[in-house]
């Protein structure tokens, strides 16, 4: 079933609301990583750190992840509640 306009934009708004609360939920967490990063400067495409770094926190997220990717490119794929694309 396809949704209004309206529809649309009231879900929008509560994935908002829900993305902006688990965010301030994880601040301390989120705080750290980016500390780490900033702590350890890395030229561009050696970010070799940075890239384990990344790969460490996806394995922690029980996300499954690759590596590798042009050069230092970390990605992993989180399957969502509902069909459709998921962007994380």
């Amino acid at each position: 079933a396809l949704c209004s306009g309206k529809e649309r934009d009231v879900e929008r708004e509560e994935l908002k609301r829900r993305v902006a609360a688990e965010i301030d939920q994880r601040q301390d967490e989120i705080i750290a990583v980016a500390d780490r990063i900033w702590k350890h400067p890395e030229l561009g495409f050696k970010e070799f750190g940075t890239a384990e770094l990344v790969g460490e926190e996806f394995d922690r997220l029980r996300l499954q992840s690759r590596h590798g990717l042009a050069i230092t490119g970390v990605k992993a794929v989180a399957e969502g509640g509902q069909p459709g694309p998921t962007v994380a």
